[in-house]
């Protein structure tokens, strides 16, 4: 159970007010004035986008004013709920992850255990939440069971589950997420020959490190601005992390100085396996990311060209680490759910204008056998056809 802990005494009564009416991790505080007299207040649940309130006191006086929905369009449509679920690893640690049903409606399963998609959050040392999240909403509508892993390194279960992470990228942290898949397929959540893996950031290396260096599991994969190759990853950083360095060494459990670092650092990159993945993939990268640089997602394209994979690569021009923009995201979403329609058997929405008109690079590979496949040349898209 999270606790709070008031920095200021003046606002502990106040939060006390709030978490009667709205309850305990159903709000946020988005700003509070300077003499605490107006909050702006954030209302959200894992079926709400999210509602903005403002709180005004005036001497004993309190009241709670409804300003807004941030997302009004969802306000009349149903959304699948999250469930909080343990998750067994094989070594006996238990991972809080949450699960997601989709509508009767959306389901396509007839009868049989639905097909399923695993997202790995990023950081790694960060957390999924009992929350509203577009994609995985978009997921569920389209008929998938989602389950989101807190594998160990994740925040918010005390140091010794985060500390367990460290020097464990490619090892026990994608030990659990593969654990998630088992527990889902044996409490038949999922069909086991219908699963993808996805994520953004650490969550997109799991992805390609799980269609990498376990080829079988998953049926596809979306890995959005993903290190695949950790050594030219740390080598460069941006200038103003050098002197958090120290950290990303324990993190890792390597480092960049040494011989032995480069090699165990190479050892676990997805790159060094590109050959290996057998699998339909979607890769995503903004140019403009500076924490993981598409030099070595640029070589990644390359060895799956040579290797005769089935992969997208879209590249966003405007965009930096992970993509943001509204428009690119609904391009991105276009395309994620035609890769999940054409692998797992899902439904999905044509593609229609989604794509036109962005200043986004789209690759698909292999190419007709009319034309020649070799090296990865960027084409800019500013009008795409369908797909």
């Amino acid at each position: 159970m999270s606790e709070a802990v008031y920095v200021h005494d003046k606002i502990a009564e106040d939060y006390s007010y709030l978490l009667d009416i709205f309850g305990s991790g159903k709000f946020s505080i988005v700003s509070i004035s300077y003499d605490y007299d107006r909050w702006l207040i954030s209302v959200f649940s894992d079926v709400n986008a999210g509602m903005l309130y403002l709180y005004v006191k005036s001497g004993q006086r309190r009241s709670v004013i409804f300003l807004e929905a941030i997302n009004a369009a969802l306000l009349n449509h149903p959304l699948a709920l999250k469930w909080a679920v343990q998750v067994p690893t094989r070594d006996g640690l238990i991972q809080l992850c949450y699960l997601i049903i989709p509508l009767a409606s959306n389901a396509t399963d007839n009868g049989h255990p639905p097909p399923g998609v695993i997202v790995v959050h990023g950081g790694p040392h960060s957390r999924d939440y009992l929350e509203y999240s577009s994609e995985e909403q978009l997921l569920a509508s389209r008929g998938y069971v989602v389950l989101q892993c807190n594998f160990r390194g994740s925040t918010g279960f005390g140091k010794e589950f985060l500390a367990a992470g460290f020097g464990e990228w490619g090892g026990q942290m994608q030990d659990d997420v593969n654990d998630v898949f088992s527990w889902a397929v044996e409490n038949g959540f999922i069909d086991p020959a219908k699963v993808a893996i996805m994520g953004a950031s650490y969550g997109g290396y799991a992805t390609l490190y799980a269609l990498a260096y376990t080829p079988d599991k998953y049926q596809c994969g979306v890995a959005q601005c993903a290190p695949s190759d950790l050594v030219e990853m740390l080598q460069s950083l941006p200038r103003e992390w050098n002197l958090d360095y120290g950290n990303f060494k324990v993190r890792f459990g390597a480092s960049v100085e040494t011989v032995e670092g480069k090699e165990f650092l190479w050892s676990i990159s997805p790159l060094r396996q590109a050959s290996n993945i057998r699998k339909p993939v979607l890769i995503a990268h903004g140019l403009r990311d500076d924490r993981v640089p598409t030099k070595a997602t640029d070589a990644m394209a390359e060895a799956l060209v040579k290797s005769g994979a089935n992969f997208t690569y879209m590249v966003f021009p405007n965009e930096g680490h992970c993509v943001a923009g509204r428009k690119n995201m609904l391009a991105y979403f276009a395309m994620i759910e035609q890769l999940f329609a054409r692998c797992l058997n899902g439904s999905s929405e044509p593609v229609g204008k989604s794509l036109d008109d962005l200043d986004i690079t789209l690759e698909q590979y292999p190419l007709p056998k009319t034309k020649k496949r070799g090296r990865v040349t960027m084409m800019v898209m500013s009008k795409a056809g369908s797909f």
